[in-house]
């Protein structure tokens, strides 16, 4: 997890990660008032979360509706974690501690 914070940026342009779908991770929809801890995810830590935030994520709702390619996009971003999302599943469980929170 700490290897990303002294990991060089990727590429501006890359062929793994084209534009419009890198984009849409992050403009999909807009974040809501408010800030999500991001590293209540299984395999977020301090590094992956200024990442995704970097990136406009910023509530669990965000990485629960990622699509398949949205997922490929921001794997690109973690080329040393480049499954991770995935394996970890992310997404499952960002679904789970979004609805915990709007269950309160």
């Amino acid at each position: 997890r700490h290897a990303l914070a002294s990991a060089p940026p990727p590429p501006a342009a890359s062929a793994a990660a084209p534009a419009p779908a890198a984009a849409s991770v992050a403009t999909r929809e807009a974040a809501p008032e408010g800030v999500d801890d991001l590293k209540l995810i299984r395999g977020v830590g301090p590094a992956i979360e200024r990442l995704l935030h970097a990136h406009g994520v910023t509530r669990f709702a965000q990485i629960a509706r990622w699509t398949d390619a949205e997922i490929d996009a921001f794997s690109a971003r973690l080329p040393q974690f480049r499954d991770r999302i995935r394996q970890e599943r992310w997404v499952e469980h960002a679904r789970e501690l979004d609805a915990e929170r709007d269950a309160r």
